[in-house]
């Protein structure tokens, strides 16, 4: 990500440091994964209360659905011992 920040921010590439991170990369990357932590954490807390209701809505809703084809496909004449599954054989 830093790499990509890079372009806009150029303070944040240190010719100097070689393969490493200077020491302002290093602080921007905690400041930028602090933010994310921070972010995530209301995410977690907003969304908590919605995946119960989310969770009982996608439970109840295909119930419902294969309630209503099994009353309106079902057929009593095909629990009769007539005729039978191999009549002949």
């Amino acid at each position: 990500m830093l790499q990509h920040l890079s372009g806009p921010l150029p303070w944040l590439e240190d010719a100097t440091a070689g393969h490493g991170l200077s020491y302002a990369e290093i602080a921007f990357a905690i400041g930028l994964l602090s933010l994310m932590a921070v972010i995530n954490a209301f995410g977690v807390a907003f969304f908590a209360p919605l995946n119960s209701s989310l969770t009982i809505f996608k439970v109840l809703v295909p119930v419902v659905v294969g309630t209503i084809i099994m009353i309106d496909r079902f057929e009593g004449a095909n629990f009769s011992a007539q005729p039978s599954f191999i009549p002949y054989g």
